[in-house]
Order: structure tokens, then C-alpha cells, then sequence
């Protein structure tokens, strides 16, 4: 339910065209650790241009919106990343990096 509720916001905020990747397919659920990682990647990718794939995606549950899910490496020249990552019900960490 969260990949679907998360994907709908996206589409609704940002449009069709919205790069999506996820790195816990690389890297495992890192609880209390994955803002700050996950935040340091994503700027890494952002200031190189290239951007990571989802890892072993192969099935996009059809309830999701429909956005660019990365499935190969892409290079892509931005300004800006967002992340987020819900962390238990309770917590999420968000960030939006310039």
C-alpha cells in the first residue's frame, strides 16, 4: 500500500515524466540509516547525472501511477532530487536536496 499511496502523490505532484529509483535493492532496508545514506546517494547521482536503476525490478503492481520507473541506468541532468522513505508507520524521512 505504501509504494501505491507513495506513487500516487508523486504523479499527482510532479507529472508522468518523473524519474522513480529506489536503492534498497542495493542496499537493504537500513532502518534508522537510510535518510542519511540514501540522501548522500541521491545527490551523489544528481551532481554525476547518472542515475541508478531499481535493482530486480520486473513487475509494477498495476495500482501504482504511472511514472518513469528506472530499469536501466540513466543519465539525466537535474538540479534538484527528492527522496523519501517511510521508515515504520510511525516515521518517514523525507528530503528534497538542491
Amino acid at each position: 500500500q505504501g509504494d501505491v499511496a507513495e506513487s500516487m502523490a508523486t504523479h499527482e505532484i510532479f507529472g508522468s515524466q518523473t524519474p522513480v529509483s529506489s536503492y534498497k535493492g542495493y542496499l537493504g532496508h537500513t532502518l534508522g540509516a537510510c535518510g542519511a545514506l540514501e540522501s548522500f546517494i541521491s545527490v551523489m547521482m544528481m551532481n554525476e547525472g547518472l542515475f541508478y536503476p531499481n535493482l530486480n525490478l520486473r513487475d509494477i503492481d498495476p495500482q501504482c501511477a504511472p511514472l518513469r520507473y528506472l530499469t536501466q541506468p540513466r543519465e539525466i541532468k537535474t538540479d534538484y532530487v527528492m527522496k523519501n522513505e517511510k521508515i515504520s508507520i510511525f516515521r518517514s524521512c523525507d528530503a528534497f536536496c538542491r
